[in-house]
């Protein structure tokens, strides 16, 4: 899966979590952070995105892919795309 892909997987994917959660919604880009910059977004969110990531490209259980490993610092989507494509194996 090309990088390209998953930035879209993962676009797709936070579109909807928005569309279920009823927030304000607010158009996602590369350079969005789901954390602090999509309203309402929390860390329930960030699990039901892990979770439908896992579903689509069998990322396993990798904890808060919104955040930085360390867990000091919110992703932007291409960073999340980046740290997905170090998971997944070739």
């Amino acid at each position: 899966m090309t990088r390209n892909e998953i930035v879209t997987i993962v676009i797709e994917k936070l579109d909807e979590i928005q569309e279920l959660g009823g927030e304000e919604k607010v158009q996602i880009t590369k350079s969005t952070k789901p954390i602090g910059g999509i309203p309402g977004f929390d860390s329930m969110n960030g699990v039901e995105f892990a979770a439908m990531m896992d579903e689509l490209v069998h990322i396993g259980e990798v904890g808060n892919l919104c955040a930085s490993k360390d867990s000091t610092r919110a992703l932007t989507v291409d960073e999340i795309a980046d740290r997905i494509l170090e998971i997944i194996p070739e």
